[in-house]
């Protein structure tokens, strides 16, 4: 028996791989807020990682040894499933390592509005100047609402 009649084939192997990798994907997910479990964050990302290392190295072996095109058709289609079911399972999760997300969607925000974040910036700039807005605590308070048409109009 030689040594490609020993091995698990490519596709049971990566499935394998990706399964684990989903494992280790949802125990991140069921974490909650990873700033309080940090060390058990690190430990499940590191095992993604050995386990997508695993996976490379499974498929650069399997083309030496004069993998068929089968075989590489067939370990992009399980990467992609893996990548979308991992994903699936963190699009509920809330972003807590960054909060780019919130910037992005005020962006988005000021975009559709038709202006730009420049003037934006500065029109709220302006409303604290003229007292009509007040910040305590990183939260701002429209104090005037009849003031706000003006300034609008003006800028």
């Amino acid at each position: 028996m030689n040594r490609a009649q020993k091995d698990v084939s490519p596709p049971i192997t990566l499935s394998m791989l990706g399964a684990a990798l989903v494992a280790c994907w949802w125990a991140i997910s069921a974490l909650g807020d990873v700033r309080v479990h940090l060390g058990a964050f690190y430990g499940w990302f590191g095992a993604a990682f050995l386990g997508y290392l695993v996976a490379l190295w499974c498929i650069a072996r399997w083309e030496r040894d004069g993998g068929r095109r089968a075989t590489s058709v067939t370990a992009v289609v399980i990467g992609l499933f893996v990548a979308v079911l991992a994903r699936g399972l963190l699009l509920p999760t809330t972003p807590v390592l960054s909060n780019d997300i919130y910037r992005y969607l005020w962006d988005g925000r000021v975009q559709l509005a038709g202006t730009t974040v420049e003037t934006t910036i500065r029109i709220v700039s302006h409303m604290k100047q003229q007292k009509i807005l007040t910040s305590t605590r990183g939260s701002t308070t429209l104090r005037d609402p009849t003031k706000l048409a003006a300034i609008l109009d003006r800028s």
